[in-house]
């Protein structure tokens, strides 16, 4: 009940703030939200060219909003990490939030017995990044604890600052940033961290309005997913998909794709058919199905993530 009335308060608030429009985010300045990056330094770089076109002559720097997931997969998670230190560290209006795959990475330094299960789901891409390898036996607790070491030494501190610092969502206008997605089921000012970074489902197949359009990565799909009550990014750049950018500005919006045209990286606009079928999840479990089997719900912890 609590959460009814606070989506239909939300709502209220938005239909009197658009006079009939639109979600709105913000009336004079832009906003550009990353998809996951997965290690994908090269295609980081080549967004952020982008964007800063797409920004020039504008009165107002953009909000950037990255929605997690910058390691793990992808050869050069170090990179980005050192990147995005340095755009926070230029940029502090600039917002990032924690993905499970740093909440993974993040158990695995401060706490082997549960962090055991990250190197098995992309965590050996980081490990090698920062010059760390796989244990040569990996059932010796003694070999991993090793690495851990290893990896905690071979890790500069403002990288590890920058992990624990990530944030599990930013509410901008009529728009909710978070990794996963949400329990529906909720308020929105009640979901909890787990669900914010792990969920699917209820979650995708969730026909009802949640007071905010929630802008998300984390279930990858052949190409953005765009309806009335979610946005989600993730098109899988670490497996060879583009790299999707969200550009917010007012009740406009827009969408980029840094692609793969064989012969380099280009940043190009992508096209919503409202008319087209609904994108094709690349987990294999297509629209509106659970990651993995077993009806998992909110807080799963999937190691296909």
């Amino acid at each position: 009940m609590v959460g009814l009335l606070s989506r239909l308060i939300s709502g209220l608030r938005r239909s009197a703030r658009q006079s009939g429009g639109g979600p709105v985010a913000i009336e004079d300045r832009k906003i550009f939200a990353f998809g996951d990056l997965h290690g994908r330094f090269d295609m980081l770089s080549v967004a952020m060219a982008g964007v800063r076109a797409r920004s020039a002559g504008e009165t107002r720097t953009p909000i950037l909003v990255f929605l997690g997931d910058y390691v793990d997969r992808g050869p050069q998670s170090r990179e980005i990490i050192e990147l995005l230190c340095q755009i926070r560290a230029a940029d502090p209006s600039a917002r990032f939030l924690m993905g499970n795959h740093e909440e993974a990475m993040l158990r695995f330094l401060d706490d082997l017995e549960v962090g055991l299960a990250w190197p098995r789901f992309g965590g050996v891409a980081t490990m090698e990044s920062y010059g760390v390898s796989m244990p040569a036996n990996p059932d010796s607790m003694e070999e991993w604890r090793a690495v851990q070491a290893a990896l905690r030494e071979a890790m500069p501190e403002s990288h590890v600052r920058f992990l624990r610092g990530l944030e599990a969502k930013v509410d901008i206008g009529d728009y909710l940033f978070v990794h996963a997605g949400i329990d529906p089921e909720r308020a929105l000012e009640e979901q909890r961290v787990r669900d914010l970074l792990w969920i699917r489902e209820p979650f995708l197949s969730h026909t009802a309005n949640h007071g905010k359009v929630v802008v998300h990565g984390h279930t990858p799909t052949t190409t953005p997913h765009i309806d009335g009550r979610r946005i989600g990014i993730d098109t899988g750049a670490y497996r060879g998909g583009p790299l999707t950018v969200l550009e917010l500005h007012g009740a406009e919006r827009s969408v980029w794709q840094v692609v793969d045209q064989g012969d380099g990286l280009a940043f190009q606009a992508w096209t919503h058919d409202p008319q087209a079928p609904p994108p094709e999840r690349l987990d294999g479990k297509g629209p509106g199905r659970a990651a993995s089997g077993g009806g998992r719900r909110r807080g799963q912890r999937e190691l296909a993530a």
